[in-house]
């Protein structure tokens, strides 16, 4: 009985221990709970919609990690248009499913401004990209998904045309 009793209390602890790690909190999760939510804006913008700069050349490279691209997910959370103002508990919320699975790119702060930009890698390949931007009481996270590696992004983000992205999307107003 005692053998059962081991074998018993060492199925559910290990039970737990995989269900806990199961729920563990990632941004795709948050983006889905909060996208519906008052306060909260949510679109997506799919790649086939990135447009290169008129003179921009891509290597064959290049082209792949464009074509790799997937889609960028974007919710915005406005603290005028959600009246339980739960702004601050929804951010440290995202902050926190921003863990140790991500490296950072690159973080800045300009003014009242704060962005901060975080990737996920395994075996040199780039699966997800996100940002966060921080502004007063808003925010806007933008998550991006594909697998490209980070020296061929970086030769994509250089040859992408921001200024039609952002009007073909019709987006520029649900920026901060």
């Amino acid at each position: 009985m005692n053998k059962s009793l081991f074998r018993l209390l060492t199925f559910m602890t290990l039970g737990s221990v995989l269900f806990a790690c199961s729920e563990s909190p990632s941004v795709h999760k948050y983006y889905v709970e909060h996208e519906n939510e008052s306060g909260f804006q949510s679109f997506i913008i799919p790649s086939n919609i990135i447009s290169l700069k008129e003179d921009a050349e891509l290597d064959e490279n290049a082209l792949e990690a464009l074509n790799s691209l997937q889609s960028m997910y974007v919710l915005r959370y406005s603290a005028e248009d959600d009246p339980t103002e739960n702004g601050e508990a929804y951010l440290i919320e995202l902050e926190g499913c921003i863990d140790d699975r991500y490296n950072e790119m690159m973080s800045m702060q300009i003014s009242e401004q704060k962005m901060k930009v975080v990737f996920h890698e395994e075996s040199g390949v780039i699966s997800e990209i996100i940002a966060v931007i921080e502004q007063e009481e808003d925010f806007t996270l933008a998550r991006l998904t594909g697998e490209i590696q980070l020296d061929q992004l970086i030769k994509v983000i250089n040859k992408v045309d921001l200024n039609k992205l952002m009007t073909e999307s019709n987006i520029e107003n649900t920026w901060m």
